[in-house]
């Protein structure tokens, strides 16, 4: 029985060994593809709707890294040739350790303008849980973009 609990115990180690210090570089992208985005459409000002959105995410603990034309990154279709005024928002990469990773999350803001004194506020996260084995991607947030959109709609009235 000992003998069987001692080599046990190696494989185990060389088996946590492997898990622990392997690599993997995680590569975080400044823009966040529509895969999941949660979408609010809000009636107030352009202006007053982005300021509000820069304010929540501050508030929420996103540093704003850069503010950018989105036609940079996405074609503009039919239905957004009517709108005015778009933006879209980048957040810096908050990182938190955890105990086999480290965990990375981003935030985009998209904030478009229509004719009809509306902003459609599209917000866009994603985490990437790094082990030294593999990259997992999540999309979601829903208790948090939902807090998040409360928060913009009574900022921006």
């Amino acid at each position: 029985m000992a003998k069987f609990a001692k080599t046990f115990m190696k494989r185990l180690s060389l088996l946590l060994t492997i898990f622990l210090v392997g690599c993997t570089s995680v590569n975080i992208p400044n823009y966040i593809p529509d895969k999941y985005p949660y979408k609010k459409t809000l009636y107030g000002d352009y202006g007053k709707v982005v300021r509000a959105t820069e304010k929540t995410l501050g508030e929420f603990g996103w540093t704003i890294t850069s503010r950018n034309d989105p036609s940079i990154f996405e074609r503009t279709n039919a239905e957004d040739q009517h709108r005015n005024n778009q933006i879209l928002i980048f957040t810096k990469v908050r990182a938190t350790s955890l105990v086999v990773g480290t965990r990375y999350a981003r935030l985009n803001a998209y904030v478009r303008s229509a004719d009809d004194k509306t902003c459609e506020v599209e917000l866009r996260y994603v985490t990437i849980s790094s082990t030294s084995v593999k990259n997992f991607y999540n999309y979601r947030k829903d208790h948090l973009i939902e807090r998040m959109f409360k928060r913009i709609e009574g900022l921006s009235k």
